[in-house]
This record gives structure tokens, sequence and C-alpha cells, in this order.
């Protein structure tokens, strides 16, 4: 039998956890494998292909007390997170020569077994489609939970029937459009988008088209409205009891939190809110993967520590998905198309 792709080997891991290779995941267990995703062909501003390397730097300094079995106490979930065996790092996508990432990306996200949750590190944002061509069907119905400050959907170019009459090559700018086309059942949506978010409009019939497409793509919730909402009321637009992909992009947080971004948020929603969200999302749905992306890109320099943040939130989404998988739980319903 033709083994399954490999990931490169890393001489750090993040959080300290246990270095394994995708091949050696066990079929018959559950746990949490986290994947680098090293690449940034899919944006004009490059360095997002660092953000893997950067954010296991920074984990390492927040598992300076960790040996063996790294352990984090949470002060607010007041229980400890343990870094046993169902918590592993794969190392990074490895790619020989001129071969095409997305492809690699495909084949090693597709050889993880079913149990085990892949929370890939990016690279910049049009590898999610990559991850989702190796962990979904195209015909299963599923809900793609898109946290960014930007759409990510093609506002560009002609439109017919309310929909791009012919998608560009992927980008972190149409990774959406490209995975709604993909993906025909997905439901989208949408976490954080800027209030104010520009688009190219050429003529007065492809205005109303690009309004009729943003405004059927996704039920959408802006930066400034979840901003202003309470916790509870945050939980309360949330999904619930759906099989979801959950997509992060890091330039959803301010620049002032983290700059270390190709495209920082000039308003955002605070690092506390987007912790809530991902909670709220990851303990009351049946997650199928996880990325982080679009971090370590030539933006403005954190003063804060922005690697120490993007490992916060790192762990943060890890440590949900133990808890999830951990914790007992009606199956999740199907998505409505």
């Amino acid at each position: 039998m033709k083994r399954a792709p490999s990931a490169r080997k890393t001489g750090l891991t993040f959080f300290r956890f246990r270095k394994l290779a995708p091949p050696d995941l066990p079929e018959d267990q559950v746990g949490v494998c986290l994947l680098g995703v090293p690449f940034d062909l899919g944006s004009k501003v490059k360095g997002s292909r660092r953000g893997p390397g950067r954010i296991r730097k920074a984990s390492n300094r927040l598992a300076f007390r960790c040996k063996d079995a790294p352990a984090f106490y949470s002060v607010e979930d007041r229980q400890l997170f343990v870094g046993d065996e169902s918590v592993v790092d794969l190392g990074d996508v490895a790619v020989k020569g001129k071969r095409n990432p997305y492809h690699q990306v495909k084949m090693v996200v597709q050889s993880i077994p079913p149990g085990w949750v892949p929370v890939c590190v990016g690279g910049d944002h049009s590898l999610t489609l990559a991850i989702l061509l190796g962990r979904v069907a195209p015909s299963e119905r599923f809900t793609f939970v898109h946290i960014d400050q930007h759409f990510d959907l093609q506002v560009w170019g002609d439109f017919h029937r309310g929909k791009p009459r012919q998608l560009t090559w992927p980008t972190h700018a149409n990774v959406v459009s490209h995975i709604l086309q993909s993906f025909p059942l997905a439901r989208l949506r949408q976490f954080g988008v800027q209030d104010f978010d520009p688009v190219r409009v050429e003529s007065a019939q492809q205005a109303r088209e690009l309004v009729r497409y943003l405004n059927s793509a996704a039920q959408r919730v802006s930066d400034i409205e979840l901003t202003s909402k309470s916790r509870q009321e945050v939980l309360e637009i949330l999904p619930k009891g759906e099989r979801v992909y959950l997509s992060v992009d890091v330039d959803v947080l301010p620049r002032y939190t983290v700059g270390d971004t190709g495209y920082s948020a000039a308003i955002g929603i605070p690092l506390h809110r987007l912790l809530d969200v991902v909670a709220g999302i990851i303990r009351h749905n049946e997650i199928l993967g996880i990325d982080m992306m679009e971090f370590g890109s030539a933006g403005t320099q954190s003063r804060h520590g922005g690697s120490e943040i993007a490992a916060h939130l790192l762990l943060r989404l890890v440590s949900l998905v133990r808890e999830s998988q951990m914790a007992p739980r009606p199956k999740a319903g199907r998505s409505a198309p």
C-alpha cells in the first residue's frame, strides 16, 4: 500500500508537543494534529510563509516550564490542558522542486485519519481551499465559518446571475469564492468583516450583480457589530449543532494587537471577543478542521509581541478542540445549504 505523503520535520514543535509523521497517526484514536503550511504564493504581500516558524518559536517561549508532557493551567477554565499523546505536531508540509504546494497540502491533509482534527498554521489564506479539498468531500454539507476583516470573495470582473462569471486563480483575496464553487452545499458564515470593505465597480449593472452576490453569499456580522454586543449576545448568533470548518485570519485583530500581517485592521475585533467567538463555535459544533492564516506577512511589526499573541490564540484553539472531543455532545445536525 502506498504511504501517505509526509510533512517536513522541524527542530521545534508547537508548544513542545510530540512530533509525529502523518502516516503514523493512529487510525483508532481521536486527537488534534498541528500542521504548518508555510507558503505565500497566493498573496502580493510576502512573509506569511514564515508564520509557522515564528509561532513555533513563540509557543516554545510560552511553554518554557514544560518538558516531556506540555501542560498549561487555564485561569478562565480553571483546569489543566495537557499536551499528551492526543496532541501532536506533524511538522510543515514539504514541497520538492517546482511541485504545486496546493496539491501537496491537500495530499497531506487527506492522509489524516478522521478522528484527528487538523489545525493548520499558515501561510496565506488561499491555502484554506487546499486544506478543505483534502478534508471534506465536495458533495458534503457543512458550514464554513470565516473570521476575517475581509470578504475574500471575488469582487471584481463580470457577474452573471449574482455570481462571478469566471473566477481568477485562487489567491488570499478570492479564496472564499473558490470554496463556494468547489463545495456547492457549503453554508458561509462570516464574522469580523470591516464595516466598509472596498470593491471594484465598473458599471451600474455590475454593481447591482455585485451587491446581489455579496448579500446572498453569506450571513455576515461586521467587526463593529461584534464589538458592540455582549458575550451572551455574541453566543446567540453563532452556529450550533452543525458540521463546521473554522478559518481564522489574524488580520481580524486590531493593528495594535497583531500588526504582523499584510493587511492589518485599523478597527478589527479585540482579542477577548475573538476568543469568545471561537470558543462558542468549537464548543457547540462538530469541528472538521481549523486553520489560522496570514501571520508573519511584511506588515507593521507588533509592539506587544504579535507572535506570542498568535501562539496564545493557537493554544486556545487546540485546547478547545480537545475539550470538545472529550465532552459528550449530541451528534451535529446537517447545515442548511
